[in-house]
């Protein structure tokens, strides 16, 4: 019950990180980001970021 209080109050410091596949498979096309803060870890949604030839889109 305090854990949503503390979110709730919190000061964010994000911080960026990759979604691993638990499977080992990754997809060619694109990799899964989402934010965490660092103090509460609360999640924020993420995004899907694109590869495109030898780098990002």
């Amino acid at each position: 019950m305090l854990k949503w209080i503390k979110r709730l109050f919190c000061r964010h410091e994000w911080e960026v990180c990759r979604k691993v596949n638990p499977y080992g498979f990754s997809c060619i096309s694109g990799e899964q980001l989402y934010k965490r803060c660092t103090k509460c870890g609360k999640v924020k949604k993420y995004i899907w970021v694109e590869y495109e030839g030898m780098g990002y889109k």
